[in-house]
């Protein structure tokens, strides 16, 4: 934890390969429409004298769902807004992988500055929202069926924050993390249309339709 001057508070600072586990505030609560999570975030990235700033780990997970089952499945979320799904024991077509970097770099989340950043689930598909404005969506294919994450958020053991040992493997951008608040239903516009102000940082908040206890 250290006190970032941008946001007058405490945030969980993540380095190179480190992150935080807790156990899945979803797993096993019944969910209505969807679910929702969302965050503020900075990527750290070296800056050069001439002000040229490094390229940052696109492929990072920035919140992720997961176990410790060798074989279990995992969803998480990239500063690229990529989103993936996969079981290393299933059939290629039944994963997801939208907006990898590989193929196309969104650039959507700017280095050494923090974004708030919105990420909505529901059977259909999925809404992403940086800094109040719709960036990425997909939407419900043959292949594969939306329910699956929302399913997968609802079993999965656990959550990381800022990395996830099984997924970055190599050493990668430092990154910060604040004000993670996990929804139970479908995001009203008060939850995603945010930008990230020097007004203090909330830590972990879980919300079905209304903040439990103060937001600070």
């Amino acid at each position: 934890v250290t006190n970032d001057e941008t946001l007058a508070s405490n945030v969980l600072h993540i380095n190179g390969k480190g992150g935080a586990k807790i156990a899945n505030p979803f797993n096993g609560v019944k969910l209505q429409n969807g679910a929702a999570i969302t965050f503020a975030v900075k990527i750290d990235a070296a800056v050069a004298e001439d002000g040229t700033v490094a390229d940052v780990d696109l492929t990072r997970p920035l919140v992720s769902f997961g176990s410790d089952e060798k074989d279990g499945a995992h969803f998480y979320i990239t500063a690229n807004g990529q989103v993936v799904y996969n079981k290393p024991t299933q059939l290629q077509s039944l994963n997801l992988n939208e907006n990898d970097p590989a193929s196309v770099k969104t650039g959507i989340l700017s280095p050494n500055e923090w974004h708030f950043v919105a990420l909505q689930l529901s059977t259909e598909g999925y809404q992403l929202y940086v800094d109040g404005k719709k960036s990425l969506s997909g939407y419900q294919t043959s292949s594969f069926k939306y329910k699956t994450l929302v399913d997968s958020i609802n079993s999965l053991p656990y959550i990381y924050i800022g990395g996830d040992s099984k997924l970055t493997a190599e050493e990668t951008n430092t990154v910060s993390i604040d004000n993670v608040t996990l929804i139970r239903n479908m995001m009203e516009e008060k939850d995603w249309n945010k930008t990230i102000g020097g007004n203090g940082g909330s830590g972990f908040i879980w919300k079905e339709q209304e903040s439990i206890g103060n937001e600070d």
